[in-house]
Protein backbone atom coordinates (compact mmCIF):
# COMPACT_ATOMS: atom_id res chain seq x y z
CA UNK A 1 0.00 0.00 0.00
CA UNK A 2 1.03 3.48 -0.80
CA UNK A 3 1.11 6.26 2.18
CA UNK A 4 -1.72 7.86 3.21
CA UNK A 5 -2.43 10.95 1.77
CA UNK A 6 -3.41 14.03 3.12
CA UNK A 7 -6.76 14.65 5.36
CA UNK A 8 -9.37 16.04 3.02
CA UNK A 9 -11.15 19.80 4.06
CA UNK A 10 -13.89 19.10 6.23
CA UNK A 11 -17.23 18.64 3.73
CA UNK A 12 -19.30 21.20 5.33
CA UNK A 13 -18.80 24.86 6.02
CA UNK A 14 -20.93 24.62 9.33
CA UNK A 15 -21.64 21.71 11.67
CA UNK A 16 -20.86 18.84 12.37
CA UNK A 17 -19.12 17.09 8.77
CA UNK A 18 -16.57 14.51 7.60
CA UNK A 19 -12.73 14.21 6.02
CA UNK A 20 -11.22 11.88 4.04
CA UNK A 21 -7.88 10.59 3.09
CA UNK A 22 -7.15 7.85 0.65
CA UNK A 23 -4.12 5.31 -0.20
CA UNK A 24 -3.84 3.14 -3.26
CA UNK A 25 -2.90 -0.37 -3.86
CA UNK A 26 1.39 -0.28 -4.72
CA UNK A 27 0.84 -4.12 -5.27
CA UNK A 28 -2.11 -6.35 -5.73
CA UNK A 29 -2.23 -9.84 -3.50
CA UNK A 30 -0.98 -12.93 -5.72
CA UNK A 31 -0.78 -16.76 -5.22
CA UNK A 32 -2.53 -16.74 -1.86
CA UNK A 33 -1.19 -13.14 -0.59
CA UNK A 34 -2.81 -10.89 2.01
CA UNK A 35 -5.67 -9.07 1.65
CA UNK A 36 -5.11 -5.27 0.82
CA UNK A 37 -6.44 -3.59 3.77
CA UNK A 38 -8.93 -0.30 3.63
CA UNK A 39 -7.86 2.07 1.19
CA UNK A 40 -10.12 5.13 2.77
CA UNK A 41 -10.23 6.43 6.16
CA UNK A 42 -12.57 8.88 7.33
CA UNK A 43 -13.24 11.28 10.72
CA UNK A 44 -15.15 13.61 12.40
CA UNK A 45 -14.56 17.66 11.51
CA UNK A 46 -16.27 20.81 12.76
CA UNK A 47 -17.17 23.19 9.54
CA UNK A 48 -16.54 26.39 11.51
CA UNK A 49 -17.39 29.18 8.62
CA UNK A 50 -21.33 29.48 10.11
CA UNK A 51 -22.81 33.16 8.80
CA UNK A 52 -24.50 33.73 12.21
CA UNK A 53 -22.35 33.20 14.75
CA UNK A 54 -18.57 32.43 12.56
CA UNK A 55 -15.97 30.83 14.69
CA UNK A 56 -16.02 29.27 18.20
CA UNK A 57 -20.36 29.20 18.77
CA UNK A 58 -20.33 25.71 17.38
CA UNK A 59 -17.36 24.58 19.07
CA UNK A 60 -18.65 25.63 22.77
CA UNK A 61 -20.05 23.62 25.43
CA UNK A 62 -22.98 24.98 27.36
CA UNK A 63 -22.62 24.75 31.11
CA UNK A 64 -25.52 24.25 32.99
CA UNK A 65 -27.20 24.78 36.44
CA UNK A 66 -30.88 24.68 37.48
CA UNK A 67 -32.14 27.99 37.28
CA UNK A 68 -33.53 27.47 41.14
CA UNK A 69 -30.03 27.28 41.79
CA UNK A 70 -29.52 30.74 40.40
CA UNK A 71 -31.74 32.61 42.96
CA UNK A 72 -29.64 31.34 45.80
CA UNK A 73 -27.21 33.36 44.18
CA UNK A 74 -29.57 36.56 45.41
CA UNK A 75 -30.45 35.06 48.46
CA UNK A 76 -27.19 34.19 50.02
CA UNK A 77 -23.95 34.23 48.32
CA UNK A 78 -22.74 31.35 50.68
CA UNK A 79 -24.80 28.78 49.09
CA UNK A 80 -24.33 29.80 45.59
CA UNK A 81 -23.20 26.62 44.25
CA UNK A 82 -20.66 28.45 42.07
CA UNK A 83 -18.73 28.99 45.38
CA UNK A 84 -18.47 25.59 46.03
CA UNK A 85 -17.16 24.28 42.83
CA UNK A 86 -14.51 26.94 42.67
CA UNK A 87 -16.49 28.87 39.69
CA UNK A 88 -15.64 32.01 39.12
CA UNK A 89 -17.88 34.70 37.84
CA UNK A 90 -15.44 36.71 34.94
CA UNK A 91 -13.60 39.74 35.57
CA UNK A 92 -14.83 41.35 32.03
CA UNK A 93 -17.08 44.20 31.93
CA UNK A 94 -20.24 43.71 32.25
CA UNK A 95 -22.50 46.01 29.33
CA UNK A 96 -25.18 47.72 30.87
CA UNK A 97 -27.19 48.05 28.12
CA UNK A 98 -27.21 44.49 27.16
CA UNK A 99 -30.28 42.38 29.10
CA UNK A 100 -30.42 38.69 30.03
CA UNK A 101 -31.80 37.04 27.72
CA UNK A 102 -33.22 33.56 27.16
CA UNK A 103 -32.65 30.53 24.50
CA UNK A 104 -35.14 27.35 23.87
CA UNK A 105 -33.39 24.41 22.96
CA UNK A 106 -34.48 20.68 21.79
CA UNK A 107 -32.75 18.03 23.12
CA UNK A 108 -31.11 15.81 20.36
CA UNK A 109 -29.02 13.09 22.92
CA UNK A 110 -28.79 13.03 26.84
CA UNK A 111 -26.75 10.39 28.92
CA UNK A 112 -28.72 7.87 30.86
CA UNK A 113 -26.99 9.95 34.28
CA UNK A 114 -29.67 12.49 33.37
CA UNK A 115 -32.57 10.50 34.56
CA UNK A 116 -31.23 9.51 37.93
CA UNK A 117 -31.25 13.03 39.38
CA UNK A 118 -34.69 14.58 39.13
CA UNK A 119 -33.35 18.12 38.52
CA UNK A 120 -32.32 16.88 35.34
CA UNK A 121 -35.17 14.48 34.21
CA UNK A 122 -36.49 17.21 31.63
CA UNK A 123 -32.69 16.53 29.95
CA UNK A 124 -33.71 13.59 27.71
CA UNK A 125 -34.16 13.57 24.24
CA UNK A 126 -37.08 15.25 22.48
CA UNK A 127 -37.91 17.86 24.82
CA UNK A 128 -37.02 21.25 24.89
CA UNK A 129 -35.62 23.13 28.08
CA UNK A 130 -35.53 27.45 28.34
CA UNK A 131 -32.22 28.79 29.08
CA UNK A 132 -31.77 32.23 30.76
CA UNK A 133 -28.29 34.24 30.15
CA UNK A 134 -27.96 36.38 33.15
CA UNK A 135 -26.02 39.18 32.48
CA UNK A 136 -23.31 38.46 34.96
CA UNK A 137 -22.30 35.35 32.46
CA UNK A 138 -22.87 37.26 29.17
CA UNK A 139 -18.85 37.43 28.11
CA UNK A 140 -17.51 40.69 26.25
CA UNK A 141 -15.25 38.77 24.10
CA UNK A 142 -18.66 36.95 22.69
CA UNK A 143 -20.75 39.84 21.85
CA UNK A 144 -22.12 39.97 25.42
CA UNK A 145 -23.81 36.63 24.98
CA UNK A 146 -23.66 33.34 27.37
CA UNK A 147 -20.80 31.04 26.31
CA UNK A 148 -22.25 27.85 24.56
CA UNK A 149 -25.76 29.49 23.88
CA UNK A 150 -25.21 27.82 20.56
CA UNK A 151 -26.28 28.39 16.74
CA UNK A 152 -29.81 27.89 15.10
CA UNK A 153 -30.42 24.19 13.30
CA UNK A 154 -26.71 23.38 14.48
CA UNK A 155 -26.58 20.88 17.22
CA UNK A 156 -24.38 21.84 19.84
CA UNK A 157 -22.83 20.12 23.68
CA UNK A 158 -24.15 21.15 26.62
CA UNK A 159 -23.34 19.46 30.46
CA UNK A 160 -24.21 19.66 34.34
CA UNK A 161 -21.83 22.13 35.87
CA UNK A 162 -23.01 19.91 39.26
CA UNK A 163 -23.12 16.54 37.33
CA UNK A 164 -20.86 16.45 34.82
CA UNK A 165 -21.78 12.68 34.03
CA UNK A 166 -24.94 14.43 32.63
CA UNK A 167 -24.43 15.47 29.03
CA UNK A 168 -25.60 15.82 25.73
CA UNK A 169 -26.35 17.21 22.70
CA UNK A 170 -29.05 20.16 21.31
CA UNK A 171 -30.53 22.28 18.74
CA UNK A 172 -31.34 26.14 19.60
CA UNK A 173 -34.78 26.91 18.29
CA UNK A 174 -35.34 30.42 19.28
CA UNK A 175 -34.14 33.27 21.48
CA UNK A 176 -35.45 36.46 22.93
CA UNK A 177 -34.94 38.76 25.63
CA UNK A 178 -37.12 39.35 28.98
CA UNK A 179 -39.90 41.17 28.24
CA UNK A 180 -42.71 42.56 30.71
CA UNK A 181 -40.60 41.57 33.55
CA UNK A 182 -41.20 37.94 32.93
CA UNK A 183 -38.36 35.94 32.40
CA UNK A 184 -38.38 33.71 29.31
CA UNK A 185 -41.32 34.81 27.46
CA UNK A 186 -41.46 32.24 24.98
CA UNK A 187 -41.83 29.75 27.42
CA UNK A 188 -44.55 28.67 29.16
CA UNK A 189 -42.93 27.55 33.20
CA UNK A 190 -40.41 30.23 32.73
CA UNK A 191 -36.48 28.93 32.23
CA UNK A 192 -35.09 25.78 33.85
CA UNK A 193 -31.95 26.28 33.47
CA UNK A 194 -29.26 28.66 33.84
CA UNK A 195 -26.07 29.16 31.54
CA UNK A 196 -22.70 29.78 34.10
Amino acid sequence: MSEWESWSECDTECGNGMMTRKRQVIKTPVNGGKHCPSMVQKRACMGTRCPNYPGSALKETAMLLPASLASNRLSNESQDIRHNLKYRLSKEPVDLDSKEYCVLFEVMKATKACRKVSEYSLLREGERVCVRCDTQVMRQSLGFRCPGHGTMDRATRWTVLSAPHCHGKWVRLESAGQQDGHSCPMCKKGAQFVFV
